[in-house]
């Protein structure tokens, strides 16, 4: 983002703009004024995502941390979801945030659903 929101002089300007219109950034361009302050808001705008995405991260390591009182990487935390999943699937690493909620609880539920047919099943033998 940041290197769209800075390269306004060089060869794609407006291509940028469009670009960054479109994932959600406000960028004026009626005048030299209203261009400088929407592009220090983007630059606000940006930080705030980054730091955003750092805590996300950080929380779905210390998840996964607790429970196997180890430092889990991102990498080992989608290996991990891979796992839980098991139906083969290949998490690619450039995955969004809705994505990976998604797909974690899928892989909650399809636990909880294999406890509760052990349980029944353990009841049934009884």
């Amino acid at each position: 983002m940041k290197c769209s929101i800075t390269s306004s002089d060089k060869p794609g300007f407006w291509e940028n703009i469009e670009e960054l219109k479109q994932r959600g950034f406000k960028i004026g361009t009626k005048s030299s004024e209203d261009y400088a302050e929407s592009i220090a808001k983007a630059f606000g705008k940006s930080n705030v995502l980054v730091t955003k995405i750092n805590m996300k991260r950080g929380e779905i390591e210390r998840n996964y941390d607790a429970r196997e009182k180890t430092k889990a990487s991102f990498p080992d935390v989608i290996a991990s979801l891979e796992v839980a999943l098991g139906d083969g699937r290949n998490i690619p690493d450039d995955i969004t945030l809705a994505k990976y909620n998604a797909l974690k609880k899928l892989a909650k539920a399809k636990a909880l659903a294999i406890k509760n047919s052990s349980k029944r099943g353990r009841h049934a033998r009884d």
